[in-house]
C-alpha cells in the first residue's frame, strides 16, 4: 500500500507522544550528535522561535516525517537556531506542534547558522546521506519534499 500523499497524514494524538528530546549543542557537539545517525539519511529542519515562516512550515516537515520516518533508513530532527536561554520557548513550540522530534538548540551566534550550513538563514532544510555527507540544502519545505520523493521513491511504496 503506498503511503498517503503529503498533506493528508494526521498527526498522532498528544496522549500517545513523548515530549520532544531537546538538546542544547554548539556546532562541535552537534557534529558529534549527527554522527550517531550514520547509516541513515538524516533530514533536518533548521528553524527558530522568532521565525514566523519557520513555525508556519513546521507541520509540513512533520508530514514528511510521518511519510518517510517509518522506512527505517531515514531519521528526522530539527535545529532551533536559538540561544540556550530560549529552551523553554523551543519546548513549548514543540509541544504545541504535538511532536516528539529530537531537536537541537544551537547555542551559537544565530548569524553563524547560515554560514556554517551554507544557507540563507531559516527556515533551512538539510539532508545528510547515510555516510554523513551533506547532500542537499534548501530554504523551502516543498523543495525538501521533492528531494525526499526523489531519494526515497522506491523505498516508500
Amino acid at each position: 500500500i503506498p503511503p498517503p500523499p503529503v498533506g493528508t497524514v494526521k498527526p498522532a494524538e498528544p496522549a500517545s507522544l513523548s515530549p520532544a528530546i531537546v538538546k542544547v549543542v554548539n556546532f562541535a557537539s552537534f557534529e558529534k550528535e549527527r554522527e550517531s545517525y550514520r547509516g541513515k539519511y538524516l533530514v533536518i529542519d533548521g528553524w527558530a522561535t522568532w521565525c514566523g515562516i519557520c513555525k508556519e512550515k513546521f507541520p509540513k516537515f512533520l508530514e514528511l516525517e510521518a511519510k518517510y520516518g517509518q522506512l527505517g533508513n531515514v531519521a528526522f530532527a530539527s535545529i532551533a537556531n536559538d540561544p540556550a536561554d530560549k529552551v523553554e520557548e523551543v519546548k513549548e513550540f514543540l509541544a504545541s506542534a504535538k511532536t516528539s522530534l529530537t531537536t537541537f538548540v544551537l547555542d551559537e551566534d544565530p548569524a553563524d547558522f547560515a554560514s556554517t550550513f551554507e544557507v540563507n538563514g531559516v527556515p533551512a532544510y538539510l539532508v545528510y546521506d547515510p555516510q554523513g555527507e551533506l547532500i542537499f540544502r534548501a530554504g523551502k519545505v516543498e523543495e525538501l519534499a521533492d528531494k525526499l520523493a526523489e531519494l526515497l521513491a522506491d523505498k516508500s511504496s
